[in-house]
């Protein structure tokens, strides 16, 4: 018992904090005016800015599912803290070329 106790208590002194990478998981369509290629250059554009952010987006297709006019928008940070922090590095200009697109 005593050698049970001793181990807890040395695994609760050098116990750290929980820390998972955040996925921001996104499904689009694009638009008819918008072809798969100008959304993959306007993902590099995005992750120029993002990894000065600690974000990094790509983009999955499907090939293989009930479902396949969807794309995958997948942005991956360190944690939910340093995507909340890159949300709000956004500028509104950003937001635009993204809702415009």
């Amino acid at each position: 018992m005593k050698k049970f106790l001793i181990l807890a208590l040395a695994m609760a002194s050098t116990s750290t904090a929980a820390n998972a990478e955040h996925w921001d998981v996104i499904g689009v369509k694009i638009n008819n005016g918008c072809s798969v290629e100008k959304y993959l250059q306007i993902k590099d554009d995005f992750n120029k800015w993002g990894t000065k952010h600690g974000y990094q987006a790509s983009v999955l297709m499907p090939l293989q599912s009930n479902e396949l006019t969807t794309l995958w928008w997948i942005g991956k940070s360190e944690n939910a803290a340093a995507f909340g922090a890159a949300w709000d590095a956004q500028s509104p200009s950003l937001l635009a070329i993204a809702v415009r697109s």
